[in-house]
């Protein structure tokens, strides 16, 4: 991977484009919450930003002020700007990999 850019071009949902920036989203990282204050959810794509693991579509969204196209669009640009990203996998008491409904799925969806 190349050296970290400090912007990068996001598609959002409408169809558009906008700019993010790091300064965008290290500020938007300051208000966002971490993945706990959301509802439950199997699996979360997050970033990890000083050490807080936000996910990656209300953090972009937060920094845009838009909608960002996709979780892999939100992704893939947090990424070109330098951010780590990480899948957090949810897991009973028991070990076995938390397993919901696309109902909760939805529901949980920041």
């Amino acid at each position: 991977m190349d050296a970290a850019t400090s912007t990068t071009t996001v598609r959002t949902k409408t169809g558009g484009t906008a700019t993010l920036t790091r300064a965008a989203v290290m500020e938007a990282s300051r208000t966002e919450p971490d993945y706990t204050a959301y509802a439950s959810n199997d699996v979360w794509v997050v970033a990890d930003i000083g050490g807080r693991l936000i996910p990656v579509v209300p953090l972009v969204r937060a920094a845009l002020g838009a909608e960002p196209h996709n979780t892999n669009e939100a992704e893939v640009r947090i990424r070109e700007l330098g951010f780590q990203i990480f899948v957090k996998r949810l897991y009973t008491p028991g070990g076995q990999p938390v397993r919901l409904t696309q109902t909760q799925l939805k529901d949980a969806r920041p």
